[in-house]
């Protein structure tokens, strides 16, 4: 099937007249988005949320965690509230939304256990709206296309379809510019697709100011998240297979070593995949917990998101995935080389589950 008849029948008639009834009974609309968020959850959920409110309606806009000073910085109109700065609260209130949106995580288990167990008894109608595989079944109605590049982009088709261009004002595009520019790392991977570079080409024209945009998230590191970087690639990254993956391990203690804050190794998974014949990157992240968080890189035609459904408990995209495993760091380091070294002595080919 074209692209562009693959859009459509996302966005098909029947799902979108179904959306806007829903949408007509609706006053107290809940979005939400998944948890450790980054620029496509936070700029796709707020976006939508503006254009909500614009309506008349009563939106709140829930990030699990805290959001990244690299996203904060967007015009939210104080639709954007953070879980777990007043989780009671919220537990208060859940049970008085009309509709529930859920935007760039397609199954609950993508937000932290605690929400996750509010939002599953929550009993309004929910949408889902995301790029990546497999939806789970825990939505009423999907707007699920993974082969856009993001949610930002799937939130602009999906916008301008019901409303109209003219409903992206500029700080409605400037979010939805900063998701797509921070999925596809500006624009130089998923972009597959020439809808993309239109998509990006039309927020312009409304309004997205791309050096600004670049500046506020690319261009604001602390003093902390750049000397953590450098730690990381000096004394952590291990090359390994023959030069063609990294690990990065990092412990809690050097992380607060560096006065860690909320999105600060945002992006560093991809630094290694700038050395030239490395295919994955892998960097793990020792959690408060004693859990490992896994996020995986690829490039070069290499796909991870079955390696990481497999082997680290997870997924997402062909060349963007993660996951985690319940071990220690030491352990998981051992673990991911060993990993690692088979699935590229196969080519870079997952085996088969019964393998």
């Amino acid at each position: 099937m074209r692209d562009d008849a693959a859009v459509q029948a996302v966005f098909n008639p029947w799902a979108l007249n179904l959306f806007t009834q829903l949408l007509q009974g609706a006053t107290r609309i809940l979005l939400s988005c998944h948890a450790r968020p980054d620029g496509d959850a936070i700029g796709s959920m707020v976006a939508l949320g503006l254009v909500l409110r614009t309506m008349g309606k009563e939106v709140t806009c829930l990030s699990p965690n805290g959001v990244p000073a690299a996203y904060s910085w967007i015009e939210d109109g104080g639709v954007l509230r953070v879980f777990d700065d007043d989780p009671e609260g919220f537990r208060t209130e859940a049970a008085s939304y009309d509709l529930c949106i859920s935007l760039d995580y397609n199954a609950f288990s993508r937000v932290d256990p605690q929400l996750c167990a509010i939002l599953e008894r929550i009993e309004a109608p929910r949408v889902m709206i995301d790029h990546h595989d497999y939806p789970t079944k825990e939505f009423d109605l999907y707007f699920s296309y993974p082969p856009a590049s993001s949610t930002a982009e799937l939130v602009y088709e999906f916008a301008q379809r019901l409303w109209g261009k003219e409903c992206l004002t500029r700080p409605i595009a400037t979010a939805l510019y900063m998701g797509l520019m921070t999925d596809t790392g500006s624009f130089s991977y998923s972009v597959d697709r020439p809808r993309t570079f239109e998509v990006g080409g039309a927020l312009v024209e409304c309004g997205a100011d791309v050096p600004d945009i670049q500046s506020h998230v690319y261009g604001s590191f602390s003093e902390g998240r750049m000397r953590l970087y450098g730690f990381a690639l000096y004394s952590r990254m291990k090359i390994i297979a023959g030069g063609k993956a990294a690990i990065i391990p990092l412990t809690r203690f050097s992380l607060d070593e560096y006065g860690y804050q909320a999105g600060d190794t945002e992006g560093l998974v991809n630094e290694p995949l700038k050395i030239a014949g490395v295919l994955v990157s892998v960097m793990l992240t020792e959690k408060k917990t004693g859990n490992v968080r896994v996020s995986i890189r690829s490039r070069f035609g290499v796909e991870v998101h079955r390696l990481a459904m497999r082997y680290f408990n997870g997924g997402g995209h062909p060349k963007a995935s993660g996951g985690q495993l319940k071990m220690d760091l030491r352990t998981a380091t051992k673990y991911t080389e060993e990993i690692l070294v088979g699935f590229l002595a196969n080519g870079g080919i997952t085996p088969p589950p019964n393998d």
